[in-house]
């Protein structure tokens, strides 16, 4: 059994000191360290987690990043998942993996110092995921993302071993370095893909590496002949860019999630159709997506503009009482108890926004307004 040590250090991104009394650091992570049997070796992985994370209660899918010694590659992919979270897509754990012999891990095939790609593979799914799925509060819904030849190793994962995550996100992958191994395993591998939903995005710019934009169509020209049924894919080709372009993670994000933002149309529909539409997310991906905040402050603000005061009590309510640390659910669940003449109700949903942010006058200013009408 894989022992891990379970020494955690605070990863931190430090501005640059104007004097060293005023600074302070800006935390992104955890890095912790974990001893493999498989490799033989200990291992360095980052952890992000979401914001809500120690309240929330609920699991989260995974985020595996390759390359994540390249520190600021981590910060992106964490800063991306935050920004995209709930609100474009589902929030998520992002778990970074440092390299120790990058070309040994990422190349298949055997010869020098290269061909572990087999070994990393199980400590991957053997060993890591396992891991984080104990320790954290991890949805059965795992993502791996790598770039160039890390991206050459997430599209042999996806041959070799499809079953160990449900998305994969190729980077620029560097198929070229390994031609006719990748190619025939694509034969081999599409033809004989097993009946389970699985996402595969390939992005690259159209000045990438040659072992990337000459060896890559025909890959995809072999996966679309075999059209396997159970795996759904997408290519973007960016104009103008080159290696690895730097909107790769919101772009692969974006396209693994493209119905996670409800339509104007299907918001209009009430607070119930809201909720079952998330149901069905959470049905099709396979793990439990919760109605995110957002359309539900955007319904109960459109029958506030309306007039339709108890619906967007009944929308802003249940936003309020599933996200408490969203100072614009209270405020305008304030705001709705205001235009129905609750004004006790009001006061006490203003109380919470003030909560969050004790320092806002405005908020004092309301509520201390309300309060002299309540006691008329």
């Amino acid at each position: 059994m894989t022992r891990f040590l379970l020494i955690v250090q605070l990863l931190f991104l430090t501005l640059p000191a104007i004097a060293q009394d005023d600074t302070t650091d800006v935390v992104i992570g955890q890095a912790l360290t974990l001893e493999s049997e498989i490799l033989g070796e200990t291992r360095t992985i980052k952890v992000w987690l979401p914001e809500n994370y120690a309240d929330s209660g609920q699991a989260y899918p995974v985020f595996y990043l390759l390359d994540a010694e390249m520190v600021m590659r981590f910060a992106k992919a964490a800063a991306t998942v935050a920004e995209l979270g709930g609100r474009a897509i589902p929030e998520m754990i992002v778990v970074g993996i440092e390299n120790i012999d990058r070309n040994k891990d990422m190349f298949p095939g055997e010869g020098g110092s290269e061909g572990g790609a087999d070994q990393f593979l199980g400590f991957l799914s053997k060993e890591l995921s396992p891991f984080v799925e104990a320790r954290y509060r991890a949805a059965d819904y795992r993502i791996l993302t790598g770039h160039s030849n890390s991206a050459l190793f997430v599209s042999y994962a996806l041959l070799k071993q499809p079953e160990a995550f449900n998305a994969y996100f190729a980077i620029s992958p560097m198929l070229g370095h390994r031609e006719q191994e990748m190619l025939s395993l694509a034969r081999q591998g599409f033809a004989a893909f097993p009946q389970r939903n699985t996402f595969l995005y390939i992005e690259y710019g159209e000045n990438d590496f040659g072992k990337v934009v000459d060896v890559v169509p025909e890959f995809l020209d072999i996966l679309e002949k075999a059209n396997p049924e159970a795996l759904s894919y997408r290519v973007d080709v960016l104009p103008g860019e080159g290696h690895v372009p730097y909107s790769c993670y919101r772009d692969a994000l974006l396209a693994l999630f493209p119905d996670f933002r409800i339509g104007a149309e299907d918001l209009a529909r009430g607070i119930a159709y809201i909720e079952a539409y998330y149901q069905g997310l959470s049905t099709r991906y396979g793990f439990t997506i919760k109605t995110p905040a957002e359309p539900m402050l955007e319904y109960g603000n459109q029958m506030l503009n309306t007039g339709e005061n108890e619906k967007a009590i009944e929308a802003l309510k249940r936003a309020s009482v599933r996200y408490p640390d969203n100072a614009s659910a209270h405020y305008r669940l304030g705001r709705a108890y205001e235009a129905s003449g609750k004004l006790a109700e009001a006061v006490a949903a203003y109380k919470q926004v003030l909560q969050i942010y004790p320092q806002s006058n405005t908020i004092k200013a309301r509520i201390s307004e309300l309060e002299k009408s309540v006691a008329q």
